[in-house]
């Protein structure tokens, strides 16, 4: 593809699309952090319980589908927000870009 010069608002939907991404990596290691502390720290009146217990009783599958699930909506979002930008440049070297960066993401 040629070199394509974004406008200004191409360039506030990329660094919006960049945030969304950061926010899920972000999400991801807070929801492992946030795991292992439950899990040492205790569930409210539970503190006393044993670890062992707590790890026993912690649903891995969810855990893993919930953590795998962050990459996957992130990067849907970020396509959304592509998809939406194309429909600003109904023309031309920016709708295919917009329309190239979303099939890419999706």
């Amino acid at each position: 593809m040629a070199e394509v010069k974004l406008e200004a608002c191409c360039q506030r939907t990329l660094k919006r699309m960049k945030q969304r991404m950061k926010s899920g990596r972000y999400l991801t290691g807070v929801l492992g952090g946030a795991q292992i502390l439950t899990i040492f720290a205790g569930r409210g009146n539970l503190a006393q319980v044993p670890t062992a217990v707590n790890i026993a009783n912690t649903d891995w599958d969810l855990f893993a589908r919930a953590v795998g699930a962050v990459p996957r909506i992130a990067r849907r979002a970020a396509a959304q927000d592509a998809g939406l930008h194309a429909f600003d440049h109904p023309t031309g070297e920016l709708n295919k870009f917009w329309r190239d960066l979303y099939d890419s993401l999706s």
